[in-house]
């Protein structure tokens, strides 16, 4: 069974409220496999209906794989009865918001029911952990609430203004080449993305230029969002990435983030060339 495409920031999906679902049919139950499949092949804990184009309300979470043996929950129209415990802030990232995280606050104890495959009625409960804030997190989604939405709307605008000033440049100054690739015989796992549909390409791109160059140089923007250490960066003379074989199963390529660090300009104005090298194995 094939992957699903996930759905990017900022498309309008991801801010729509989500119809319940009345039956409980084969094709919900194939949908909720299809979302686990690409939850665990994009290395997620959780993942919401809205994430893959489709609203209604239904959320998987795994919180144990990566530590255990996978131990999948699927959740149908779940519902938060109790929301309360000392308010914790916790860093949250979104497969909808690719490279970057945010820190939210939420209560430190939930209580949730939802309905489970067979149809029967569960409550889920969680305290001090993942599992409260991935509940929280992917409930959010149905209702059309995204974590940066829980940010001050200065603090929101901080996050998402270097992204979108990098993206806006790039659609205006640079232009797609020809595909060297096109009519080989070449598998998809190559050729496309398995997260980012081909129209986000550039979206996904944009922010991991901006986090590859945020990590060798720091940002003093990102000290005024609290993340101090992260602000400093490395103080890195060259940079770059092995393995982009794998890497290209799943994401974009990082030809695109070595060809404008390498360069004397970006979104910015001039500035001085970054030695930065990826593997390209499709055009070695």
């Amino acid at each position: 069974m094939s992957t699903m495409d996930i759905v990017l920031s900022p498309d309008q999906r991801l801010s729509q409220e989500c119809a319940p679902i009345d039956e409980i049919d084969d094709s919900v139950r194939e949908l909720a496999e299809r979302m686990l499949e690409t939850m665990y092949a994009t290395d997620g804990c959780g993942l919401a209906a809205p994430q893959v184009g489709e609203l209604v309300q239904l959320v998987v979470i795994d919180v144990d794989y990566g530590d255990g043996p996978k131990n999948p929950y699927v959740l149908i129209n779940p519902r938060i009865i109790e929301a309360d415990g000392d308010p914790e802030p916790f860093d949250e990232g979104c497969l909808s918001f690719p490279g970057i995280s945010v820190s939210v606050t939420r209560p430190s104890h939930v209580r949730v029911h939802a309905r489970n495959l067979d149809g029967d009625l569960m409550e889920y409960e969680a305290e001090h952990n993942l599992m409260c804030v991935c509940l929280q997190h992917e409930i959010d989604h149905l209702h059309g609430t995204t974590m940066v939405d829980h940010l001050p709307p200065l603090k929101r605008a901080r996050v998402m203004a270097e992204y979108e000033k990098a993206l806006s440049w790039i659609y205006e100054n640079c232009r797609e080449g020809f595909d060297v690739n096109a009519g080989k015989p070449l598998t998809e796992v190559v050729t496309r993305s398995k997260v980012v549909p081909p129209d986000k390409g550039w979206e996904f791109i944009a922010k991991f230029s901006v986090i590859v160059r945020d990590l060798m140089f720091g940002n003093p923007k990102l000290d005024k969002l609290g993340w101090h250490e992260e602000a400093l960066g490395k103080n890195a003379v060259a940079g770059g990435f092995q393995g982009q074989r794998q890497w290209t199963d799943w994401l974009p390529n990082g030809d695109f983030t070595e060809a404008i660090m390498a360069s004397t300009f970006d979104w910015n104005g001039p500035r001085q060339p970054t030695a930065f090298a990826t593997e390209n194995d499709t055009l070695n």
